[in-house]
Protein backbone atom coordinates (compact mmCIF):
# COMPACT_ATOMS: atom_id res chain seq x y z
CA UNK A 1 0.00 0.00 0.00
CA UNK A 2 1.45 3.35 -0.64
CA UNK A 3 1.72 5.83 1.92
CA UNK A 4 0.87 8.46 -0.15
CA UNK A 5 -2.30 7.33 -1.08
CA UNK A 6 -5.55 9.15 -0.59
CA UNK A 7 -8.28 7.31 0.02
CA UNK A 8 -12.22 8.63 -0.22
CA UNK A 9 -14.93 6.62 2.12
CA UNK A 10 -18.33 6.20 0.30
CA UNK A 11 -19.76 8.41 3.27
CA UNK A 12 -18.04 11.91 1.53
CA UNK A 13 -19.52 10.83 -1.71
CA UNK A 14 -23.01 12.36 -2.93
CA UNK A 15 -23.43 10.15 -6.32
CA UNK A 16 -25.54 7.48 -4.55
CA UNK A 17 -25.06 5.09 -7.04
CA UNK A 18 -21.22 5.61 -6.74
CA UNK A 19 -21.42 5.62 -2.83
CA UNK A 20 -23.69 2.21 -2.67
CA UNK A 21 -20.77 0.87 -5.04
CA UNK A 22 -17.60 2.02 -2.94
CA UNK A 23 -19.65 0.62 0.20
CA UNK A 24 -20.11 -3.05 -1.45
CA UNK A 25 -16.71 -3.03 -2.93
CA UNK A 26 -14.48 -0.67 -1.37
CA UNK A 27 -11.96 -1.87 1.38
CA UNK A 28 -11.49 -0.29 5.12
CA UNK A 29 -9.24 2.36 5.28
CA UNK A 30 -9.02 5.61 6.87
CA UNK A 31 -10.52 8.12 4.76
CA UNK A 32 -8.42 10.94 4.06
CA UNK A 33 -11.09 13.80 4.48
CA UNK A 34 -13.28 12.82 6.90
CA UNK A 35 -11.32 11.47 8.94
CA UNK A 36 -12.80 7.95 9.47
CA UNK A 37 -12.13 4.07 9.30
CA UNK A 38 -15.26 3.59 6.41
CA UNK A 39 -15.51 1.45 3.20
CA UNK A 40 -13.33 3.37 0.92
CA UNK A 41 -11.41 3.72 -2.59
CA UNK A 42 -8.06 4.86 -3.89
CA UNK A 43 -8.67 8.44 -5.38
CA UNK A 44 -6.25 7.29 -7.80
CA UNK A 45 -8.36 4.54 -9.34
CA UNK A 46 -11.88 7.06 -9.10
CA UNK A 47 -9.95 9.15 -10.96
CA UNK A 48 -9.27 6.93 -13.74
CA UNK A 49 -13.13 6.18 -13.72
CA UNK A 50 -13.68 9.96 -13.85
CA UNK A 51 -11.41 10.65 -16.83
CA UNK A 52 -13.23 7.49 -19.25
CA UNK A 53 -16.52 9.20 -18.10
CA UNK A 54 -14.90 12.67 -19.64
CA UNK A 55 -14.35 11.07 -22.56
CA UNK A 56 -17.17 9.30 -22.96
CA UNK A 57 -19.69 12.30 -21.67
CA UNK A 58 -18.20 15.52 -22.36
CA UNK A 59 -16.06 17.68 -25.30
CA UNK A 60 -13.82 20.19 -24.55
CA UNK A 61 -14.71 23.66 -25.83
CA UNK A 62 -12.73 26.21 -27.63
CA UNK A 63 -10.35 28.23 -26.31
CA UNK A 64 -10.89 30.69 -29.45
CA UNK A 65 -14.15 32.17 -31.14
CA UNK A 66 -14.66 30.48 -34.70
CA UNK A 67 -14.09 32.75 -37.80
CA UNK A 68 -18.41 33.70 -37.79
CA UNK A 69 -17.59 34.67 -34.14
CA UNK A 70 -13.99 36.73 -35.29
CA UNK A 71 -16.31 38.64 -38.32
CA UNK A 72 -19.20 39.51 -35.13
CA UNK A 73 -16.63 40.68 -32.92
CA UNK A 74 -14.81 42.66 -35.49
CA UNK A 75 -17.89 44.27 -36.18
CA UNK A 76 -19.08 45.33 -32.59
CA UNK A 77 -22.48 42.93 -32.53
CA UNK A 78 -21.06 40.50 -30.68
CA UNK A 79 -19.55 39.57 -27.09
CA UNK A 80 -17.51 36.19 -26.95
CA UNK A 81 -17.78 34.13 -24.14
CA UNK A 82 -16.34 30.57 -23.51
CA UNK A 83 -18.75 27.87 -23.84
CA UNK A 84 -18.88 25.20 -21.21
CA UNK A 85 -17.59 25.43 -17.23
CA UNK A 86 -13.93 24.71 -16.08
CA UNK A 87 -12.73 20.99 -14.88
CA UNK A 88 -13.23 21.17 -11.35
CA UNK A 89 -16.70 22.37 -11.49
CA UNK A 90 -17.73 18.86 -13.43
CA UNK A 91 -15.77 16.72 -11.44
CA UNK A 92 -18.15 18.19 -8.46
CA UNK A 93 -21.39 17.36 -10.43
CA UNK A 94 -20.19 13.80 -11.39
CA UNK A 95 -19.22 12.67 -8.16
CA UNK A 96 -20.75 14.44 -5.75
CA UNK A 97 -17.96 15.77 -3.86
CA UNK A 98 -16.96 19.03 -2.56
CA UNK A 99 -14.28 21.45 -4.45
CA UNK A 100 -11.25 20.08 -1.91
CA UNK A 101 -11.90 16.77 -3.01
CA UNK A 102 -12.32 17.75 -6.71
CA UNK A 103 -9.23 19.86 -6.62
CA UNK A 104 -7.35 16.58 -5.87
CA UNK A 105 -9.03 14.47 -8.49
CA UNK A 106 -7.99 17.10 -10.97
CA UNK A 107 -4.29 17.23 -10.06
CA UNK A 108 -4.10 13.53 -10.21
CA UNK A 109 -5.78 14.24 -14.25
CA UNK A 110 -3.45 16.70 -15.01
CA UNK A 111 -0.27 14.55 -13.48
CA UNK A 112 -1.71 11.68 -15.83
CA UNK A 113 0.07 13.21 -18.95
CA UNK A 114 2.93 12.59 -20.33
CA UNK A 115 6.07 14.76 -20.74
CA UNK A 116 5.33 15.23 -24.23
CA UNK A 117 1.89 16.30 -24.25
CA UNK A 118 2.63 18.72 -21.00
CA UNK A 119 5.40 20.60 -23.05
CA UNK A 120 3.72 21.31 -26.26
CA UNK A 121 2.10 24.31 -24.69
CA UNK A 122 -1.16 23.76 -25.83
CA UNK A 123 -3.85 24.07 -23.37
CA UNK A 124 -3.72 20.69 -20.88
CA UNK A 125 -7.23 19.03 -20.46
CA UNK A 126 -7.43 19.18 -17.32
CA UNK A 127 -5.67 22.22 -16.18
CA UNK A 128 -7.63 25.32 -14.77
CA UNK A 129 -7.91 26.83 -18.41
CA UNK A 130 -9.90 23.75 -19.78
CA UNK A 131 -13.63 24.01 -20.02
CA UNK A 132 -16.27 21.58 -20.90
CA UNK A 133 -20.04 21.01 -21.98
CA UNK A 134 -21.51 17.54 -21.72
CA UNK A 135 -21.61 16.11 -24.98
CA UNK A 136 -25.51 15.44 -26.78
CA UNK A 137 -27.01 12.29 -27.33
CA UNK A 138 -28.05 11.22 -30.99
CA UNK A 139 -31.22 10.33 -28.71
CA UNK A 140 -31.90 6.79 -30.35
CA UNK A 141 -31.60 8.09 -33.86
CA UNK A 142 -30.51 5.46 -35.08
CA UNK A 143 -32.96 2.67 -32.85
CA UNK A 144 -35.97 5.59 -34.25
CA UNK A 145 -34.73 5.04 -37.59
CA UNK A 146 -34.43 1.38 -37.78
CA UNK A 147 -38.20 0.90 -36.60
CA UNK A 148 -39.31 2.89 -39.06
CA UNK A 149 -37.54 1.17 -41.99
CA UNK A 150 -39.04 -2.11 -40.19
CA UNK A 151 -42.23 -1.05 -40.15
CA UNK A 152 -42.54 0.43 -43.66
CA UNK A 153 -40.39 -2.34 -45.76
CA UNK A 154 -40.27 -5.21 -43.30
CA UNK A 155 -42.63 -6.25 -40.77
CA UNK A 156 -45.57 -4.14 -39.98
CA UNK A 157 -48.41 -5.80 -37.97
CA UNK A 158 -46.07 -8.84 -36.12
CA UNK A 159 -42.61 -6.64 -35.62
CA UNK A 160 -40.70 -7.81 -32.49
CA UNK A 161 -37.45 -5.82 -33.71
CA UNK A 162 -40.15 -2.70 -33.46
CA UNK A 163 -41.92 -4.03 -30.39
CA UNK A 164 -39.01 -3.94 -28.24
CA UNK A 165 -37.68 -0.86 -29.50
CA UNK A 166 -40.77 1.26 -28.63
CA UNK A 167 -40.98 -0.60 -25.41
CA UNK A 168 -37.61 0.60 -24.47
CA UNK A 169 -38.26 4.32 -25.32
CA UNK A 170 -41.50 4.59 -24.05
CA UNK A 171 -41.93 1.94 -21.11
CA UNK A 172 -40.76 4.36 -18.39
CA UNK A 173 -43.17 7.32 -19.23
CA UNK A 174 -45.05 7.16 -16.56
CA UNK A 175 -42.79 7.52 -13.69
CA UNK A 176 -40.64 10.59 -15.89
CA UNK A 177 -40.46 14.06 -14.46
CA UNK A 178 -39.71 17.45 -15.33
CA UNK A 179 -37.22 19.75 -13.83
CA UNK A 180 -39.93 21.28 -11.66
CA UNK A 181 -41.16 18.15 -10.41
CA UNK A 182 -44.39 17.51 -12.69
CA UNK A 183 -44.91 14.18 -14.45
CA UNK A 184 -45.32 13.88 -17.87
CA UNK A 185 -48.47 12.11 -17.77
CA UNK A 186 -50.73 13.46 -15.50
CA UNK A 187 -54.41 12.05 -14.76
CA UNK A 188 -57.68 14.56 -14.89
CA UNK A 189 -60.48 13.33 -12.90
CA UNK A 190 -64.04 14.10 -13.33
CA UNK A 191 -64.15 17.03 -10.51
CA UNK A 192 -60.73 18.90 -11.53
CA UNK A 193 -60.77 22.46 -13.36
CA UNK A 194 -59.14 20.90 -16.47
CA UNK A 195 -61.98 18.50 -16.83
CA UNK A 196 -63.50 20.32 -20.12
CA UNK A 197 -62.29 19.96 -23.74
CA UNK A 198 -63.99 21.07 -26.83
CA UNK A 199 -64.11 19.57 -30.47
CA UNK A 200 -65.96 22.28 -33.45
CA UNK A 201 -68.04 20.87 -36.72
CA UNK A 202 -67.57 23.55 -39.61
CA UNK A 203 -71.07 23.76 -41.56
CA UNK A 204 -71.55 26.09 -45.18
CA UNK A 205 -75.14 26.00 -44.89
CA UNK A 206 -78.16 25.95 -42.23
CA UNK A 207 -79.00 22.62 -43.18
CA UNK A 208 -76.04 21.47 -42.25
CA UNK A 209 -76.10 23.45 -39.14
CA UNK A 210 -79.32 21.83 -38.66
CA UNK A 211 -77.89 17.95 -39.18
CA UNK A 212 -74.97 18.46 -36.96
CA UNK A 213 -77.37 19.75 -33.86
CA UNK A 214 -80.13 16.98 -34.78
CA UNK A 215 -77.81 14.37 -33.47
CA UNK A 216 -75.01 16.51 -31.61
CA UNK A 217 -73.62 13.01 -29.43
CA UNK A 218 -73.07 11.00 -33.63
CA UNK A 219 -72.26 14.24 -35.33
CA UNK A 220 -69.65 15.64 -32.51
CA UNK A 221 -67.96 13.22 -30.96
CA UNK A 222 -65.27 11.16 -32.56
CA UNK A 223 -66.14 9.94 -35.91
CA UNK A 224 -67.39 5.72 -36.57
CA UNK A 225 -65.13 3.41 -37.50
CA UNK A 226 -66.16 3.63 -41.39
CA UNK A 227 -65.97 7.58 -41.54
CA UNK A 228 -62.42 7.35 -39.52
CA UNK A 229 -59.63 8.39 -41.67
CA UNK A 230 -56.01 7.64 -41.36
CA UNK A 231 -54.37 10.05 -39.42
CA UNK A 232 -51.18 10.93 -37.25
CA UNK A 233 -52.51 9.14 -34.59
CA UNK A 234 -54.65 6.89 -35.98
CA UNK A 235 -54.87 4.35 -38.98
CA UNK A 236 -57.82 4.29 -40.76
CA UNK A 237 -61.01 2.49 -39.52
CA UNK A 238 -59.72 3.38 -36.02
CA UNK A 239 -61.55 6.16 -34.37
CA UNK A 240 -59.60 8.97 -32.29
CA UNK A 241 -61.03 12.12 -30.96
CA UNK A 242 -59.27 15.48 -31.71
CA UNK A 243 -59.76 18.38 -29.59
CA UNK A 244 -58.93 21.41 -27.99
CA UNK A 245 -58.43 22.50 -24.36
CA UNK A 246 -59.89 25.93 -25.03
CA UNK A 247 -62.96 27.35 -27.55
CA UNK A 248 -60.29 29.53 -29.32
CA UNK A 249 -57.73 27.02 -30.15
CA UNK A 250 -60.36 24.53 -31.32
CA UNK A 251 -62.03 27.00 -33.85
CA UNK A 252 -58.68 28.09 -34.71
CA UNK A 253 -57.28 24.18 -36.04
CA UNK A 254 -60.21 24.08 -38.41
CA UNK A 255 -59.73 27.39 -40.08
CA UNK A 256 -63.30 28.28 -41.12
CA UNK A 257 -63.85 30.58 -44.10
CA UNK A 258 -65.75 34.00 -43.47
CA UNK A 259 -69.33 33.16 -43.87
CA UNK A 260 -69.37 29.79 -42.42
CA UNK A 261 -70.60 28.45 -39.03
CA UNK A 262 -68.91 26.84 -36.52
CA UNK A 263 -70.61 24.72 -33.95
CA UNK A 264 -68.37 24.03 -30.82
CA UNK A 265 -68.84 20.69 -28.64
CA UNK A 266 -68.04 21.31 -24.64
CA UNK A 267 -67.18 17.85 -23.57
CA UNK A 268 -66.64 16.75 -19.97
CA UNK A 269 -64.64 13.74 -18.63
CA UNK A 270 -66.53 11.40 -16.86
CA UNK A 271 -64.12 9.40 -15.98
CA UNK A 272 -60.55 9.47 -14.94
CA UNK A 273 -57.68 9.48 -17.87
CA UNK A 274 -54.09 9.52 -18.01
CA UNK A 275 -52.66 12.08 -21.01
CA UNK A 276 -49.15 12.24 -22.12
CA UNK A 277 -48.25 15.97 -22.19
CA UNK A 278 -46.10 16.04 -25.15
CA UNK A 279 -44.54 19.89 -24.36
CA UNK A 280 -43.35 18.87 -20.54
CA UNK A 281 -41.00 15.82 -22.79
CA UNK A 282 -38.78 19.15 -23.33
CA UNK A 283 -38.18 20.03 -19.90
CA UNK A 284 -37.67 16.46 -19.05
CA UNK A 285 -35.07 15.42 -15.59
CA UNK A 286 -32.80 12.93 -16.16
CA UNK A 287 -31.75 11.43 -12.71
CA UNK A 288 -28.97 8.78 -12.33
CA UNK A 289 -25.19 8.53 -12.16
CA UNK A 290 -22.49 8.72 -14.90
CA UNK A 291 -20.93 5.89 -13.02
CA UNK A 292 -24.10 3.78 -13.69
CA UNK A 293 -23.79 1.49 -16.99
CA UNK A 294 -27.12 2.10 -17.98
CA UNK A 295 -27.28 6.15 -17.80
CA UNK A 296 -26.32 6.48 -21.41
CA UNK A 297 -29.23 4.99 -21.69
CA UNK A 298 -31.27 7.05 -19.76
CA UNK A 299 -29.69 10.00 -21.49
CA UNK A 300 -30.54 9.11 -24.86
CA UNK A 301 -34.23 8.45 -23.63
CA UNK A 302 -34.47 11.81 -22.33
CA UNK A 303 -32.83 12.61 -26.00
CA UNK A 304 -35.23 11.46 -27.95
CA UNK A 305 -38.40 12.36 -25.82
CA UNK A 306 -37.13 15.72 -25.90
CA UNK A 307 -37.38 15.65 -29.74
CA UNK A 308 -40.37 13.40 -29.98
CA UNK A 309 -42.64 16.78 -30.72
CA UNK A 310 -40.64 17.46 -33.67
CA UNK A 311 -41.03 13.81 -34.91
CA UNK A 312 -44.78 13.49 -34.57
CA UNK A 313 -45.38 17.53 -35.93
CA UNK A 314 -42.93 16.49 -38.71
CA UNK A 315 -44.59 17.04 -42.14
CA UNK A 316 -45.96 14.15 -44.51
CA UNK A 317 -46.83 15.02 -47.96
CA UNK A 318 -49.87 13.58 -49.33
CA UNK A 319 -48.71 11.13 -51.68
CA UNK A 320 -46.72 9.34 -48.43
CA UNK A 321 -49.36 9.38 -45.87
CA UNK A 322 -50.44 5.85 -45.71
CA UNK A 323 -46.46 5.06 -44.84
CA UNK A 324 -45.48 8.69 -43.18
CA UNK A 325 -48.18 7.93 -40.55
CA UNK A 326 -47.11 4.89 -39.57
CA UNK A 327 -44.65 5.29 -37.21
CA UNK A 328 -46.49 7.64 -35.26
CA UNK A 329 -50.32 5.24 -35.44
CA UNK A 330 -47.36 2.68 -33.84
CA UNK A 331 -46.41 4.98 -31.30
CA UNK A 332 -49.91 5.57 -30.22
CA UNK A 333 -51.29 2.10 -30.31
CA UNK A 334 -48.61 1.10 -28.22
CA UNK A 335 -49.10 4.26 -25.84
CA UNK A 336 -52.62 2.96 -25.42
CA UNK A 337 -52.15 -0.90 -25.45
CA UNK A 338 -49.42 -1.66 -23.66
CA UNK A 339 -48.20 0.87 -20.78
CA UNK A 340 -48.94 0.19 -17.54
CA UNK A 341 -50.67 2.30 -16.60
CA UNK A 342 -52.24 2.92 -20.10
CA UNK A 343 -52.21 6.51 -21.31
CA UNK A 344 -55.56 7.70 -22.87
CA UNK A 345 -54.13 10.49 -24.84
CA UNK A 346 -51.51 12.92 -25.64
CA UNK A 347 -52.01 16.92 -25.37
CA UNK A 348 -49.64 18.70 -27.67
CA UNK A 349 -49.54 22.73 -28.59
CA UNK A 350 -51.06 23.93 -31.30
CA UNK A 351 -49.69 25.81 -34.59
CA UNK A 352 -52.92 26.99 -35.95
CA UNK A 353 -52.82 29.13 -32.52
CA UNK A 354 -49.59 30.48 -32.04
CA UNK A 355 -48.29 27.58 -29.66
CA UNK A 356 -49.99 28.94 -27.06
CA UNK A 357 -53.16 26.40 -27.31
CA UNK A 358 -53.18 22.47 -26.56
CA UNK A 359 -54.70 20.34 -28.62
CA UNK A 360 -55.53 16.36 -27.04
CA UNK A 361 -55.83 13.62 -28.99
CA UNK A 362 -57.71 10.70 -26.87
CA UNK A 363 -57.42 7.08 -28.10
CA UNK A 364 -60.05 5.09 -29.56
CA UNK A 365 -60.53 3.24 -26.32
CA UNK A 366 -60.91 6.77 -24.10
CA UNK A 367 -63.00 8.42 -27.07
CA UNK A 368 -66.94 7.45 -26.03
CA UNK A 369 -69.72 9.97 -25.59
CA UNK A 370 -71.79 9.15 -23.22
CA UNK A 371 -75.62 8.70 -24.32
CA UNK A 372 -78.36 10.65 -23.98
CA UNK A 373 -81.02 9.44 -21.09
CA UNK A 374 -83.77 10.49 -22.88
CA UNK A 375 -86.75 8.12 -24.30
CA UNK A 376 -85.88 5.76 -27.24
CA UNK A 377 -86.73 8.12 -30.30
CA UNK A 378 -86.80 11.21 -28.84
CA UNK A 379 -85.90 13.61 -31.32
CA UNK A 380 -83.62 17.40 -31.46
CA UNK A 381 -85.41 19.82 -33.41
CA UNK A 382 -83.98 23.11 -34.49
CA UNK A 383 -85.75 26.60 -33.59
CA UNK A 384 -84.94 29.88 -34.85
CA UNK A 385 -86.59 33.22 -34.14
CA UNK A 386 -86.06 36.01 -36.29
CA UNK A 387 -85.66 39.43 -34.19
CA UNK A 388 -83.48 41.32 -35.87
CA UNK A 389 -83.05 41.82 -39.68
CA UNK A 390 -79.18 42.40 -39.79
CA UNK A 391 -78.83 39.16 -37.95
CA UNK A 392 -81.04 36.08 -38.96
CA UNK A 393 -79.46 34.05 -36.85
CA UNK A 394 -80.37 36.17 -33.17
CA UNK A 395 -81.61 33.37 -31.42
CA UNK A 396 -81.40 29.48 -31.78
CA UNK A 397 -83.07 27.11 -29.74
CA UNK A 398 -82.79 22.79 -29.60
CA UNK A 399 -86.17 21.53 -28.37
CA UNK A 400 -86.45 17.90 -27.26
CA UNK A 401 -89.79 15.94 -29.06
CA UNK A 402 -90.19 13.80 -26.84
CA UNK A 403 -91.79 10.26 -28.86
CA UNK A 404 -95.91 9.29 -28.29
CA UNK A 405 -96.67 7.10 -25.50
CA UNK A 406 -97.10 4.48 -27.38
CA UNK A 407 -94.22 4.54 -29.22
CA UNK A 408 -92.50 4.58 -26.69
CA UNK A 409 -93.88 1.78 -24.65
CA UNK A 410 -94.24 0.01 -27.22
CA UNK A 411 -92.83 -4.12 -28.09
CA UNK A 412 -89.24 -3.19 -29.39
CA UNK A 413 -89.29 -0.78 -26.54
CA UNK A 414 -85.50 0.60 -25.82
CA UNK A 415 -84.11 3.29 -24.04
CA UNK A 416 -81.95 5.61 -26.41
CA UNK A 417 -78.68 4.59 -23.68
CA UNK A 418 -79.24 1.09 -24.77
CA UNK A 419 -79.22 1.97 -28.45
CA UNK A 420 -76.33 4.01 -28.20
CA UNK A 421 -74.65 1.56 -26.56
CA UNK A 422 -74.93 -1.09 -29.75
CA UNK A 423 -74.26 1.28 -31.88
CA UNK A 424 -70.78 2.40 -30.58
CA UNK A 425 -69.99 -1.80 -29.87
CA UNK A 426 -70.76 -2.19 -33.57
CA UNK A 427 -69.14 1.01 -35.34
CA UNK A 428 -66.58 2.49 -32.89
CA UNK A 429 -66.15 -0.58 -30.57
CA UNK A 430 -66.62 2.06 -27.60
CA UNK A 431 -69.11 0.41 -24.41
CA UNK A 432 -67.19 2.40 -22.39
CA UNK A 433 -68.33 6.52 -22.40
CA UNK A 434 -66.16 8.91 -21.21
CA UNK A 435 -67.65 12.28 -22.10
CA UNK A 436 -70.56 13.94 -21.83
CA UNK A 437 -71.88 16.93 -23.91
CA UNK A 438 -72.46 20.66 -23.99
CA UNK A 439 -73.32 22.54 -27.52
CA UNK A 440 -72.66 26.46 -28.78
CA UNK A 441 -72.87 28.20 -32.28
CA UNK A 442 -70.95 30.70 -33.71
CA UNK A 443 -71.08 32.75 -37.30
CA UNK A 444 -67.44 33.55 -38.19
CA UNK A 445 -68.39 37.33 -39.27
CA UNK A 446 -68.01 39.65 -42.15
CA UNK A 447 -65.56 42.98 -41.87
CA UNK A 448 -67.99 45.91 -41.48
CA UNK A 449 -67.16 48.76 -38.40
CA UNK A 450 -68.34 46.62 -35.40
CA UNK A 451 -66.22 43.15 -36.48
CA UNK A 452 -62.83 43.17 -37.58
CA UNK A 453 -62.21 41.09 -40.51
CA UNK A 454 -62.59 37.28 -39.91
CA UNK A 455 -63.53 37.49 -36.26
CA UNK A 456 -65.65 35.65 -34.43
CA UNK A 457 -69.03 36.86 -33.75
CA UNK A 458 -71.22 34.95 -30.62
CA UNK A 459 -74.55 35.46 -31.86
CA UNK A 460 -77.44 35.16 -28.69
CA UNK A 461 -77.40 31.13 -28.49
CA UNK A 462 -80.23 29.70 -26.06
CA UNK A 463 -81.37 26.17 -25.49
CA UNK A 464 -84.07 24.32 -23.70
CA UNK A 465 -82.52 23.02 -20.53
CA UNK A 466 -82.80 19.38 -20.60
CA UNK A 467 -80.61 16.21 -19.20
CA UNK A 468 -79.15 16.04 -22.57
CA UNK A 469 -78.12 19.45 -24.39
CA UNK A 470 -77.02 23.09 -22.00
CA UNK A 471 -75.71 26.07 -23.10
CA UNK A 472 -72.26 26.65 -23.53
CA UNK A 473 -72.61 30.44 -23.44
CA UNK A 474 -75.71 32.94 -23.59
CA UNK A 475 -73.23 35.78 -24.85
CA UNK A 476 -74.39 39.10 -26.11
CA UNK A 477 -73.80 41.23 -28.90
Amino acid sequence: MNENELYICHACIDDEYLSNKIQQVGVRNNCTYCKTDNSAIALSKLSKRVEKIFEEYFDRTSSEPDSLEYMAIKHGTYDWERSGDPVNHHIQEIVGIDDRIADDIQSLLDEQLSPDEQAMGEEEPFGNEAYYKERNTDGYQGLWKNFVADLKTRSRFFSQSAQETLAEIFNKLPSLQTRDGNHVVSKITPTDQDRFLYRARLAFSQNEVDTILSNPEAELGAPPYEKAKSGRMNPVGISVFYGARDEETCVSELRPPVGSFVIVAKFEFIRAVNLLDIDKLIDLEVRGSYFDPGFRSQLDQAAFLQNFNNLISHPVMPDDEDLGYLPTQAVSEFLSEMIDPHIDGIIYHSTQNGKTGRNIALFHHAAGVEASSSPHGTKIRVVRTYGNPDDPYDEIYLEEVLPEKGAADGPNKQTNKQTNKQTNKQTNKQTTPFFSLKISLKKLGIATNKYPPCGLIDPQFNCIQSNRLHTLAQPKI
